[in-house]
């Protein structure tokens, strides 16, 4: 059966840690401050599943227990919960009509400014820094479970412990427009 955004639902929960102790056992730790804004005012606007998700994430995220992944930097209130809204930082949808900052929640930058977020929806899209706005054409991810599947498997073929041959498969069938990108952007 071909992967399918659906049948990642629940990774982060239930893989993410095998798969970082099989691929990135002495990979760095992601850290960040105590002075991160809480993350559960923002997931109580979400559909239940997608909020789940999300604390989950954010648990790993605090405890120090995520790895340091290729091109999702996570590192301080700057990157991982950055309040867009309250900084004065338009986030403008892909159409480029309306702000949605106070609609986001940060996940982290690719390493060259842009910030992955988290829509309400659940659904992962990609903050153009220079733009200010997000990623036309929706280059985002079903969800926060599918951006960590992929990146995981980014930093082992990044690290050389899998190969492309050995992710391709999976990648084409999942068909996630934020792989697409990231895989023609790196």
């Amino acid at each position: 059966m071909a992967l399918r955004p659906e049948r990642l639902v629940g990774y982060i929960a239930r893989d993410l840690e095998s798969d970082l102790a099989r691929w990135l056992p002495d990979a760095e730790r992601v850290s960040v401050s105590p002075g991160v804004r809480p993350v559960a005012p923002f997931a109580a606007r979400m559909p239940g599943g997608a909020a789940q998700v999300l604390l989950d994430f954010d648990a790993k995220v605090r405890s120090g227990a995520l790895a340091s992944l290729y091109r999702l930097n996570i590192c301080d209130e700057w990157t991982y919960g950055f309040d867009f809204a309250s900084h004065g930082v338009e986030v403008l949808d892909a159409d480029r009509e309306t702000d949605i900052a106070a609609d986001v929640w940060s996940l982290a930058t690719d390493g060259g400014g842009n910030h992955y977020v988290l829509l309400t929806n659940g659904q992962v899209a990609l903050w153009i820094h220079d733009e200010g706005g997000l990623e036309e054409g929706g280059a985002g991810f079903d969800g926060l479970d599918a951006l960590l599947w992929w990146k995981v498997r980014a930093a082992a073929v990044h690290r050389g412990v899998l190969t492309w041959s050995d992710v391709e498969p999976e990648l084409v069938a999942l068909q996630e427009a934020g792989v697409i990108l990231d895989v023609e952007c790196g």
